[in-house]
């Protein structure tokens, strides 16, 4: 990730920038809240909180989540902006994988401390895309973006 080796050892907070290449390809960068809300709003125009959009459904993809029993309905979505979300669940620090096929968490490079970074959700079995705070060394899903270069 472009970080000293002693990373591996302590916390470098200080040194990921916000746009930090981390572990995607040159040109391209771990996205931040503001960057995941900007998607958000994009989909769903009246997305006013965390939980109040129908993002989710637009965003996900039209295979591969587990059917709602609840409401009898598929978990699948539209992917009506080409996002293809898949749910491919998390491993947490305990070393188990859990809820492949009921949720995608995805990391977002915002950082809360050195314990703590934000990642964004979706579920089988809701319309929406939120956000919450997680241990860093839970597992999740990472999608990269494509750094924007201003016309010259």
């Amino acid at each position: 990730m472009g970080l000293p080796s002693s990373c591996n050892e302590a916390a470098c907070v200080s040194q990921v920038q916000s746009k930090h290449c981390g572990i995607c390809p040159v040109g391209w960068h771990i996205p931040n809240d503001a960057e995941w809300e900007t998607l958000v709003k994009y989909v769903d125009p009246d997305a006013s909180e965390n939980w109040d959009n129908n993002a989710g459904t637009k965003l996900k993809s039209t295979n591969g989540w587990n059917w709602n029993d609840w409401d009898n309905i598929s978990g699948n979505g539209t992917d009506e902006y080409g996002f293809s979300a898949l749910p491919g669940g998390d491993r947490w620090s305990d070393g188990d994988f859990r809820n492949a096929g009921y949720y995608g968490r995805w990391w977002s490079a915002t950082e809360y401390d050195a314990t703590y970074a934000r990642y964004w959700r979706m579920r089988y079995n809701d319309d929406y895309v939120g956000s919450s705070w997680d241990y860093k060394t839970d597992m999740f899903s990472l999608r990269c973006v494509r750094d924007f270069a201003a016309p010259q």
